[in-house]
């Protein structure tokens, strides 16, 4: 039983998890929190051994000093004048105390008159143990299964609450001022809405993690309430591109030159239009994951997705490799990755100058993202099934008949059903 120690105010406490084969012995706790006070750190940690200790005897089967039935619950603080008891014979031992200390209480001096100062904020960093934030990340990554994207946006989240904290952020100091405090941080630095409540969702994530683990006592500081409602969040989020704006992107003669000038942003950029995926799982493909079935239906298997739907096989025109992607993927290594972008979102940056710059759309939020979006929009509106379509774009079909009574369509049959669509979309550009 090894002590965690935390700090709540300025308090030290020692927490005990207690095996479940032993709870019997403390009244079925399975944690034992006991008040350390306020003391340099080696007086806490030594105090918390003393505790260690004498819990490891009593597991042996010795008594402890701790007398449980007689332990007080009353507070005192003459201070801040708080006087708090828990039932009658709390209130009563209190009272009993107060009476034998009034004469002790009468005779300390009145304050002097002084000019109000205004309260200082004890600094964060002179917490002294725990675990910080960033080890906690680790942690999650050790025990959860992240993908890669995942992974890349609760580092930048962590790090933006880290900057934000100004000092080692303890897991067990974070209260739910400092989450409304830091999403007021994020919307200073111009932070959207939408941007401020996926990152306190990511904290969230994080802290129930925390909780889980015991690393956090309480309730988890980052579940306050979201700035957006659910219908903001399903009618505020990116556009979709228009059958004209897709034509004025990829039948130019600037796109065109990209094809020898940035063969990557080419071959990339057309790959999100025709298979629908999102531009991680395609920058993340090697060459390995470009197959083609017994039946001679070209297909690229995404194995690194952000949901369990977006593990998928999807089917890409016969047209496209005949363009040019075949000789692209040629000299490449089996297991190397096809495009060189390797972190960041410099795919969706220049894509968002190319919207801009060259097909001078200039019409809310349509970025790269708005492209798998086209392609659903576009199956949804020539006939293409929903099963089809949500396999074919990754999409999760809470339907327990779709899920539970039946099969997925082989990639030979998904590519029947929607190949005329992603044709029409091949001979428009």
């Amino acid at each position: 039983m090894k002590p965690f120690l935390f700090v709540r105010g300025s308090k030290n406490y020692a927490r005990f998890y207690v095996p479940a084969a032993s709870r019997d012995i403390f009244r079925g706790k399975q944690y034992l929190v006991f008040s350390l006070g306020s003391a340099p750190s080696h007086v806490i940690r030594l105090r918390a051994c003393m505790l260690e200790v004498q819990l490891w005897q009593v597991l042996q089967g010795a008594s402890m000093d701790i007398d449980w039935d007689k332990i007080k619950k009353y507070e005192i603080d003459l201070g801040k004048g708080i006087f708090k008891a828990e039932g009658l014979d709390d209130h009563q031992a209190m009272m009993e105390l107060l009476r034998s200390i009034q004469p002790a209480i009468r005779s300390i001096p009145a304050p002097q008159a002084t000019t109000p100062q205004p309260p200082q904020e004890t600094p964060k960093n002179e917490q002294s143990g725990g675990l910080l934030l960033d080890g906690l990340l680790a942690k999650f990554y050790l025990l959860k299964k992240v993908a890669p994207a995942t992974r890349k946006s609760y580092d930048l989240t962590v790090q933006d609450f880290i900057r934000f904290y100004k000092g080692k952020a303890f897991v067990s100091g974070v209260v739910v001022a400092d989450m409304t405090r830091f999403r007021e941080y994020l919307g200073e630095k111009g932070n959207t809405a939408r941007t401020i409540d996926k990152k306190l969702s990511t904290l969230k994530t994080l802290f129930n993690f925390a909780i889980e683990q015991g690393y956090y006592v309480g309730k988890n500081p980052a579940q306050i309430k979201s700035l957006l409602t659910k219908k903001q969040k399903a009618t505020g989020g990116f556009l979709i591109f228009e059958e004209d704006e897709i034509k004025a992107l990829f039948d130019c003669d600037w796109f065109r030159e990209q094809k020898e000038k940035d063969p990557d942003y080419y071959w990339a950029c057309l790959l999100v239009l025709v298979t629908g995926a999102r531009h991680e799982e395609i920058t993340l493909l090697k060459k390995g994951q470009f197959k083609q079935s017994d039946k001679k239906t070209n297909f690229i298997q995404i194995r690194e997705s952000k949901t369990r739907a977006g593990i998928r096989e999807v089917p890409i025109p016969a047209k496209l490799m005949e363009m040019g992607l075949a000789d692209f993927i040629k000299g490449k290594e089996p297991h190397q990755q096809i495009f060189r972008y390797k972190e960041g979102n410099a795919l969706g940056k220049k894509f968002a100058r190319h919207i801009k710059d060259v097909a001078k759309i200039d019409r809310g939020r349509l970025v790269l993202h708005s492209l798998r979006k086209f392609l659903n929009d576009l199956m949804m509106k020539n006939g293409v099934s929903l099963e089809a379509r949500c396999q074919f774009i990754g999409h999760e079909i809470e339907n327990v008949n779709v899920v539970t009574y039946a099969n997925k369509f082989n990639v030979d049959d998904l590519a029947e059903k929607t190949a005329w669509v992603v044709g029409k979309v091949i001979n428009s550009i």
